[in-house]
């Protein structure tokens, strides 16, 4: 039975195994790729797994990890191919379930502003009728 791929080898962010590990400030490992891509759609330079405030001249390619990685990757090729398919997989469920939650979202702040339009407005003004409340004379007098 071929070993665990060591979880330090996997990207906190894209949870593939990486192939350009850099460290940062902060002592996290992260794919360089994936983690210019985080701090790009975030627009905050911050690590993802701590919120220390990184700056980009504090990145280092961890040279260590990288041939640990490419070590394991050369002892045991069919171990990696595997795991990166069921990684592959885990990940496009995770994309269609985060799709769904975000449709699931839409239309809750679809029904939630829907429901404010509704409120803001004032209700429809109803042309007041004219009510006839003439009594009968037979009815007044007694008389049926």
């Amino acid at each position: 039975m071929p070993p665990k791929i060591p979880a330090e080898f996997y990207c906190p962010i894209s949870g593939e195994i990486m192939q350009e590990p850099i460290i940062t400030s902060c002592e996290h490992n992260f794919e360089a790729a994936a983690l210019s891509t985080w701090i790009y759609a975030s627009g905050d330079a911050k690590c993802p797994c701590c919120n220390a405030a990184l700056g980009q001249q504090e990145f280092k390619l961890n040279h260590e990890l990288q041939a640990q990685i490419s070590q394991f990757k050369h002892l045991y090729p069919d171990c990696v191919a595997n795991q990166s398919q069921a990684t592959q997989l885990l990940i496009l469920q995770a994309k269609q379930r985060g799709m769904l939650l975000q449709q699931q979202m839409i239309l809750q702040q679809l029904a939630v502003s829907n429901l404010q339009e509704q409120i803001a407005q004032p209700p429809a003004a109803v042309p007041w009728q004219r009510v006839n409340y003439t009594v009968s004379r037979s009815k007044y007098n007694g008389n049926s």
